[in-house]
Formats: C-alpha cells, structure tokens, sequence
C-alpha cells in the first residue's frame, strides 16, 4: 500500500525528533517517582476487607460546646473522629473512640467535648478494623 504522503527525514529531523522522545520518556519517569504522581500500592485491598458503614453517621446532643457523633460499623471496629472548624480538615482535632462490638451491636459513640461556640464543626468517622488495623473506612 502506497503512502500520498511520503515521510522523508533528514538526519537532523530524526536526531532531533529522537532527543524530544527521549527527553519525554525522562520526564515522565521523574514526575512518576515524585510524591505529586505516586503510583498506587502493589496491593489494594478489597473493599470487602474494609469494615462498613452500613446507616451512616449520625451528630446530636449539641449544646453549646459539645456534641455526641455516633454511628454503627458491621464488625468489630475502634471508633475514630475527626473534627475541625476549617472543611479541609487543617488543625483537625483526632479523638480515638470506644470500640464497637457485637455486645453493643456494633454501634459507638463519641462524646465531643470543649468545641469552639459559634463556629460550624466539620467531622469525619473511621472505623478501624479490630482484626486488622491498616483496614479503616471513612464516611464524613
């Protein structure tokens, strides 16, 4: 089969073609390796593994400056929370929760103390998993 449009190149076009290539495959190798473009792990848990929220998160008992988060996992889990006055989180305050086990159906709560008055308060809830602590699932 016959080309209309016949690729002639000259060694300069070549050689300079072949530095641009290359130049790219470098580039994009170094961005790869930099914290900005981190490739994922080798193994990525199944979400399955991960324990569950199944009813979501629930906040209430606000008074003033405090407020009870609660929620239910569907194993046994650590409760964590989460708060900030700022929706990313910076400053975000960490409280380490009670577990929830099946004696208490699987649900915890946490107690929020000393919050900031007059200020709207951002939480997320982890559950971590009491069989295997690098299994967490969050739910904001």
């Amino acid at each position: 089969m016959k080309s209309n449009f016949p690729l002639k190149l000259n060694r300069r076009q070549f050689l300079l073609g072949s530095a641009l290539t290359s130049g790219g495959i470098i580039a994009t190798n170094l961005l790869s390796k930099s914290t900005g473009f981190a490739q994922a792990p080798a193994i990525i848990t199944s979400e399955k593994a991960r324990p569950s929220i199944p009813y979501g998160v629930a906040s209430g008992d606000i008074n003033g400056n405090r407020a009870v988060i609660w929620s239910r996992s569907d194993r046994p889990t650590r409760m964590i929370v989460e708060y900030a006055t700022d929706e990313s989180f910076r400053g975000a305050q960490r409280v380490l929760g009670p577990t929830a086990l099946e004696t208490s159906d699987y649900t915890a709560r946490v107690y929020l103390k000393n919050l900031p008055s007059a200020q709207q308060i951002f939480y997320r809830v982890t559950f971590q998993d009491l069989s295997d602590t690098k299994n967490l699932q969050h739910r904001r």
